[in-house]
């Protein structure tokens, strides 16, 4: 017999359950202790429930990540074709004791 979701609703169960109980680690620091009492005694589906129900009430756009303005285009300056393409022997620059003007 197979779960009725698939293997693919179990991995994403599990997902779901690791990353409730990592941010409910970190939220029990941030929240005092006094609100949690009626969380600690819930089973996992109870607790998914309660927090599905308090998720409900939350507006998505409050919680975007776009916290600054993208970076300014900054637009390359242009090198003469010339210079870029010029060809120096490392061990002319070497004995010279650098790159000779032209």
């Amino acid at each position: 017999m197979r779960p009725a979701g698939g293997a693919s609703r179990i991995t994403g169960e599990t997902e779901g359950l690791h990353e409730v109980t990592t941010y409910y680690a970190g939220m029990t620091v941030a929240v005092g202790p006094d609100v949690w009492v009626p969380f600690d005694d819930q089973s996992p589906a109870e607790l998914s429930r309660a927090l599905r129900c308090l998720a409900a009430h939350v507006d998505p756009k409050t919680l975007r990540n776009h916290s600054r303005a993208p970076k300014p285009k900054v637009k390359k300056g242009s090198i003469a074709r010339a210079s870029v393409q010029r060809h120096v022997a490392t061990a002319h620059v070497l004995r010279d004791g650098g790159v000779p003007d032209e």
